[in-house]
């Protein structure tokens, strides 16, 4: 199954945001990290761009999938967990080969001049500082850094030449009640966020921006869980390190 357009894409999400076939509003393709059971970290990772940079991202990224590294052969879709410990689609690759697809792929990111953003919260302070004073009545930490990511980029979108308004997309297999339920709220026009247009879930193979985002999400879960063992003193990924200080990254 093929990786549907940008512009597919955004006719799921918002059908009636197009004039004269300019898509007037931001996207944001966002995945989840750390959800899994026993992990340290949990948090929410992903891109903000424009049509224009969206459609050069697809562009890009779906030349690489068709060709990973010269001479391999196509894969399907981006998965960074794999590529990094050869799992998968990359489980023929060898570690050079590894790194370098990482780098290709993570080119095509930044020059495609979409912004990265993340938000990461320490899973073990979560439950004894939240989950045991709150209970279930308290929304969950992946909840809570959906929340918080988008919080934080709302400011920035009302600031940027095709926002304020933004669409959302999120990994389909995480829909959740509780996540749900903040998209109703994001959405009803009660909020404080009038400018979230639609928040929609979409499975990541079918969309090559969610594969980008599950590139930020990955390496920022990688960064955090090393910041909590280090501190300030924690190693940097190389692949990390263009994300830092450009983007929206907790």
């Amino acid at each position: 199954m093929n990786p549907l357009s940008v512009r597919d894409i955004a006719s799921i999400g918002f059908p009636m945001g197009m004039t004269d076939g300019r898509l007037l509003m931001l996207k944001m393709y966002l995945d989840d990290t750390g959800t899994h059971g026993g992990s340290p970290v949990v948090g929410v990772g992903g891109l903000i761009g424009t049509e224009a940079q969206w459609t050069d991202f697809d562009t890009r990224w779906k030349a690489l999938l068709a060709e990973p590294v010269p001479g391999a052969p196509p894969i399907r879709m981006w998965h960074s967990w794999h590529c990094r410990f050869g799992e998968g689609e990359f489980s023929a690759y060898g570690e050079a080969d590894r790194d370098f697809a990482t780098q290709r792929f993570r080119t095509a990111l930044t020059e495609s001049g979409v912004i990265s953003a993340a938000n990461m919260i320490d899973n073990q302070a979560w439950d004894e500082l939240v989950v045991a004073k709150f209970g279930q009545s308290m929304a969950t930490a992946e909840a809570t850094a959906l929340f918080r990511l988008i919080d934080r980029v709302m400011p920035w979108a009302t600031h940027q030449s095709e926002g304020p308004d933004v669409t959302i997309y999120y990994d389909l297999g995480r829909k959740r009640k509780e996540i749900e339920q903040l998209a109703g709220l994001l959405t009803d026009g009660a909020t404080r966020y009038p400018y979230v247009t639609s928040f929609t879930f979409m499975a990541v193979a079918r969309a090559t921006p969610l594969q980008g985002a599950d590139m930020i999400a990955t390496e920022s879960f990688w960064h955090a869980k090393d910041f909590l063992k280090y501190g300030e003193d924690a190693p940097v990924r190389p692949h990390f390190k263009d994300y830092l200080g450009s983007g929206l990254i907790d």
